[in-house]
C-alpha cells in the first residue's frame, strides 16, 4: 500500500512538472487564497496582541466606567431632575460598594490655549483629577511630584505636566528635553498656576519596544534611513494638563453651563476593582445605585474594559469575516481552475489511461492518480501560499500602523495549507471519476 502511494506521489510529480508552465498558473489562485488567509490570520492576531498591550499600559482590564449620557427620548423633558455625575455619587459608590480599590473622578474643561512668558504654543487638553488618576492609569512621574489629597483639599493653583505638553508651552525642541520646568508658572485663562511636576513620556507598547531597540528615536524617526516615523498611539496622554479636581471646579466656573454645575459636574469617573472576576457584578450594582441618585433619570453609561475588548473583537472579527470572503473566493477561482485543467489533462491522457486499464489497472487505481495530482497541485500552491504570505505580511507592517503589527502563527499555517488541500482533493474528485469510468477500449480508439 505504502509503495503504491509512493508510485502515485512520483506519477502526479511527473505530470506536474511535465507540465510546469500549465501548472504554476492553475496555482496562481491557491497561491493567492492561503497567502491571504495567512495575512488575515496574522492581522487578526496582531490586532488582538496590540490591545491588550495598550489595555494593560492603560491601567488593565480592573475598571469600570461611567459616562455623563443623554437620557431616552422619553425622559428629554424631566432630565433637569437628575443632579448628573457629580461627587456625591463618588461617594456613593465608595460607601455601598464592595471590592473596589480607586476611585477616579475626572472634569475635562476642553483644550486651552497655555501661556508661558510671551509664547503662544498649541492649545493642551486640561483635566481635573484627584491623585489616584495616576496610579490608576499608569502614568508615571517623571520631575516634581503628583497631585495629593492636600492640593485637593486646599484647591491648590498647581499642574502636573504631560512630557509633550511640558515642551510646547516652554518651547523645549521636542529633540533635546531635559529642561526643568518644575516651579514655574504659567497661565490657563488667565489665571496662574505653578508646575508641580512632569510625567514621563506615554507610550504604546510596540513604540517604547522599537525606541528601546534603538529601531526609532524619541519621536518615532527611524534610525535606519527609512521615511517617516512611527506612530505612538499614546501621544494625547503626552498632551494632557492636570489639575485638583476641586481647583478646576471651583476657578473654571465659567466654562460650565451655570455655577452651581461647576460644584458637582464629572465627565467621567473610573472605578478600579480588586478582582477583575467582580467587575459584571459592581457594574451592576453602580448602575442601580446611580440610578437611583439620578431620580431615575437615566443620564449616565456604565462599561467595563470587558465590553471595550469585546467590541473591539467583535469589530476584528467582523473584517476577519470580510478578508476571509475573498480568500473563499480565491480559492474557489483557484478549485474551479484546477477541475478545468485535470479535466484537460485527462483529455490529453485519454490513450494513457487506456493503456493502464488495458494492462490491470482498476478504476480506482485511475481514481487515485488523477485526485493525487489535484492534490499535489493544491499542496504545492499551499506552500508557496505560505512563503508568499510572509513577503505580503511585510508588505503589509510597512504599509500599516506599527502597533497592530501582524503575527504569524502555526495555526495560521496550517489552516492555510489544510484549506489548500482541501480544495484540492474536492476539485480533483469529479475529474478523477470521469477518468476511472473511461472505457478502455474506447480509449485506446481515440485519437
Amino acid at each position: 500500500m505504502l509503495t503504491l502511494t509512493w508510485e502515485l506521489f512520483l506519477d502526479g510529480l511527473r505530470e506536474i512538472w511535465a507540465h510546469k508552465f500549465r501548472s504554476l498558473l492553475t496555482m496562481t489562485g491557491i497561491i493567492l487564497a492561503v497567502a491571504s488567509v495567512v495575512s488575515v490570520m496574522a492581522l487578526i492576531e496582531g490586532s488582538k496582541a496590540a490591545m491588550r498591550e495598550g489595555m494593560v499600559e492603560l491601567g488593565g482590564v480592573e475598571r469600570i466606567g461611567v459616562h455623563r449620557d443623554d437620557p431616552p427620548e422619553e425622559q428629554e423633558s424631566i432630565r433637569d431632575r437628575s443632579p448628573g455625575l457629580t461627587m456625591a455619587d463618588v461617594e456613593i459608590i465608595q460607601n455601598n460598594i464592595e471590592g473596589i480599590t480607586a476611585m477616579d473622578p475626572e472634569l475635562h474643561i476642553g483644550s486651552h490655549r497655555i501661556r508661558y512668558g510671551g509664547q503662544r504654543p498649541p492649545r493642551q487638553a486640561v483635566i481635573g483629577v484627584s491623585p489616584p488618576h495616576f496610579p490608576v492609569t499608569n502614568l508615571i512621574l517623571d520631575e516634581g511630584r503628583l497631585l495629593n489629597d492636600l492640593d485637593l483639599f486646599l484647591e491648590n493653583r498647581v499642574v502636573v505636566l504631560g512630557s509633550a505638553a511640558r515642551d510646547n508651552v516652554f518651547g523645549i525642541p521636542e529633540d533635546e528635553p531635559g529642561l526643568n520646568v518644575v516651579g514655574e508658572w504659567i497661565l490657563i485663562r488667565n489665571q496662574p498656576f505653578k508646575v508641580i511636576g512632569v510625567l514621563e513620556q506615554s507610550e504604546h507598547p510596540r513604540f517604547r519596544q522599537a525606541r528601546e531597540n534603538g529601531e526609532i528615536d524619541r519621536l518615532g524617526r527611524y534610525t535606519d534611513g527609512r521615511r517617516g516615523t512611527m506612530r505612538n498611539h499614546f501621544q494625547w496622554r503626552n498632551n494632557r494638563i492636570y489639575l485638583p479636581i476641586t481647583t478646576t471646579a471651583s476657578v473654571f466656573r465659567s466654562e460650565f453651563q451655570d455655577a452651581d454645575e461647576a460644584d458637582r459636574s464629572l465627565t467621567y469617573l473610573g472605578v478600579q476593582v480588586e478582582d477583575p472576576a467582580n467587575l459584571e457584578r459592581i457594574a451592576e450594582q453602580m448602575e442601580t445605585l446611580l440610578f437611583i441618585s439620578h431620580r431615575g433619570i437615566q443620564d449616565f453609561r456604565v462599561d467595563t474594559r470587558l465590553d471595550w475588548a469585546e467590541r473591539i473583537e467583535r469589530n476584528i472579527r467582523n473584517l476577519a469575516i470580510q478578508g476571509f470572503m475573498i480568500a473563499g473566493i480565491s480559492l474557489v477561482v483557484g478549485g474551479i481552475g484546477i477541475t478545468n485543467i485535470m479535466m484537460a489533462s485527462i483529455s490529453e491522457r485519454i490513450r494513457e489511461i487506456g493503456i493502464r486499464k488495458s494492462i490491470g489497472a482498476t478504476g480506482r487505481a485511475i481514481f487515485s492518480m488523477i485526485l493525487v495530482e489535484s492534490t499535489l497541485i493544491c499542496l504545492i500552491g499551499g506552500l508557496l501560499g505560505l512563503a508568499g504570505a510572509f513577503g505580503l505580511i511585510d508588505l503589509i507592517a510597512n504599509l500599516t500602523e506599527e502597533e497592530a503589527e501582524p503575527i504569524v502563527t502555526t495555526w495560521s499555517l496550517i489552516v492555510g495549507l489544510s484549506f489548500a488541500v482541501s480544495v484540492g482533493i474536492m476539485a480533483g474528485l469529479y475529474p478523477a471519476a470521469k477518468a476511472s469510468r473511461l472505457d478502455p477500449i474506447t480509449a485506446l480508439r481515440y485519437e
